[in-house]
């Protein structure tokens, strides 16, 4: 029988001086067994040890097979290629070849250590749900893919959010959207102190998304937030359909209000206030009772580009169309927009006054932004505004004539200018 000693809560618990209470005696009770019985603690260690490499080696290549996920892939792909599931797998060159949009999808090469991009170009007889499969093998947590003789791994290990596998498309037509779903934890989820298995796997796959979304031009990110866990697999099938469901709907109403709907309206009002304030120039003729000339104004709102905030493009515009600045990004420390953010100032610049004019673009670098900039340009307002907290813009005016008039009065042109991007932006 086992000798107990009282506590102070009444209870009665085995004596501190036992081995599994105490790393100190543990040791010594280990050292004392190699002294005396060497043989069987050799093979008890290695023992151990064989267990243990066994154990790694199964964590490694993961516990859980993709294959049934597979299957159920290709019965659902076939449905929509064929519309019946039985046949062979479906392979990209068979949806490039039936007119379905581009697909394109991401896998880490551990046999050669590289990123593998699946797609009708790079890999055209490889079945679609085996790419899919490759793709989703979270290390550690499903088996590798085998594949033309190479073994695959989630991609989330090389790249969790691979928006710049369209940039040859991005490239040739500039009026190309680009969506990218992230996945982040919930913000209502208890967070636990430290670390798990869990929370570095997820680290690893969704961590870097900031690293795949940089230089992509008409980007719009949405950032999705589930009750789930990344290793979260009994959450049941009427609760995933019903997550899957939610987050559908949600991203279409997200995603074609940002990318479509918004833009369009802001357009619309750059070009309302562009027309206002060719009439003012128009009224400013009149009064001043000169002859008014052919004129052209645009009118732009330059936002600075995230993350780093070294630059600004011209996201919206009226009179752009079909002229080689539309959308232009310029740098903020050699710009006219960009030394009126950074002064937070409204800033006039006309070629009349070289000295102002010719210090835009002036280094070696902007070369070919140079090349870019209207060539009828004649002169520039930009004026700072600040939308919320968060968010500031420079709304720009441009045109290609000359202002003619006095001092004074193209002051006065000027501050009405001003006043009415500022009604324009409160409205």
């Amino acid at each position: 029988m086992a000798q107990v000693a009282a506590c102070p809560t009444g209870r009665s618990e085995p004596m501190d001086w036992f081995p599994h209470r105490n790393p100190i005696l543990a040791l010594l009770f280990a050292f004392t067994g190699v002294i005396f019985f060497p043989r069987f603690a050799l093979i008890a260690l290695l023992a151990s040890i064989a267990v243990l490499c066994l154990l790694a080696r199964a964590t490694i290549l993961g516990f859980v097979s993709l294959d049934p996920v597979k299957e159920a892939l290709d019965q659902l792909i076939a449905m929509k290629y064929r519309g019946r599931r039985d046949g062979s797998p479906v392979t990209f060159r068979e949806l490039a070849m039936a007119g379905f949009p581009p697909l394109k999808i991401v896998a880490a090469n551990i046999s050669m250590q590289e990123l593998t991009v699946f797609s009708a170009e790079t890999t055209p007889a490889v079945a679609v749900s085996e790419a899919v499969c490759a793709s989703i093998a979270i290390p550690c947590v499903f088996k590798p893919r085998l594949i033309e003789g190479n073994w695959f791994m989630d991609g989330g290990l090389v790249s969790n959010l691979p928006a710049w596998t369209f940039d040859d498309e991005r490239s040739v037509d500039r009026d190309a959207l680009t969506a990218a779903i992230e996945i982040g934890v919930n913000a209502n989820k208890e967070r636990k102190p430290g670390w798990t298995i869990g929370s570095m796997l997820g680290t690893m796959i969704f961590g870097a998304g900031l690293l795949n979304k940089r230089g992509v031009e008409r980007l719009t990110a949405e950032r999705l937030t589930v009750n789930v866990g990344l290793l979260d697999f009994d959450v049941g099938r009427k609760r995933a359909s019903e997550i899957i469901s939610e987050t559908e709907a949600y991203c279409e109403g997200s995603l074609i209000a940002r990318m479509i709907e918004l833009p369009r309206i802001i357009n619309d009002k750059c070009e309302s206030v562009s027309r206002r304030c060719h009439g003012l120039i128009s009224a400013s003729y009149a009064a001043a009772g000169l002859e008014e000339p052919e004129f052209v104004t645009r009118i732009a709102i330059a936002i600075p580009v995230a993350p780093r905030y070294r630059t600004v493009r011209l996201e919206f515009s009226s009179g752009y169309t079909d002229l080689s600045d539309e959308r232009i990004t310029l740098p903020l420390e050699r710009s006219l927009i960009g030394r009126s953010w950074n002064e937070d100032e409204t800033l006039f610049a006309s070629k009349s006054d070289p000295a102002v004019w010719n210090e835009s673009l002036a280094a070696p670098q902007d070369r070919w932004l140079r090349k870019l900039i209207w060539k009828d340009l004649n002169w520039v307002l930009c004026v700072p505004l600040k939308i919320d907290e968060q968010t500031r813009v420079v709304v720009t005016l441009d045109c290609d004539r000359e202002l003619v008039f006095d001092d004074d009065t193209q002051q006065e042109l000027l501050n009405a200018l001003e006043d009415l991007y500022c009604r324009s932006s409160n409205s």
